[in-house]
């Protein structure tokens, strides 16, 4: 008993599959939760995370973050950009 080669999905492989654009990357400067930093005029990419996330665990209040340490150091936010949302929203 032979089998068929040509039936089912498995053996229509490119059939029907959509091709996806590559995901732009989640820049900071384009977050909602980003704000220039008090020391910008230093370093003008020196932006901060604002998202309510990040709180002090000892006294409870909101704290901020650089952008750059929550996207390499593989914090909250990451190199995927987890927290980002896009600014206007």
């Amino acid at each position: 008993m032979g089998v068929s080669h040509e039936s089912g999905p498995e053996w229509k492989t490119g059939v029907n599959v959509e091709k996806k654009e590559p995901e732009k990357p989640r820049i900071c400067v384009e977050c909602r939760w980003s704000k220039i930093a008090d020391d910008a005029h230093r370093n003008p990419t020196n932006y901060r995370c604002t998202h309510p996330v990040l709180v002090d665990l000892v006294m409870g209040r909101p704290v901020t973050a650089h952008c750059q340490d929550m996207r390499e150091q593989d914090w909250e936010c990451g190199p995927t950009g987890k927290l980002w949302e896009p600014k206007g929203q």
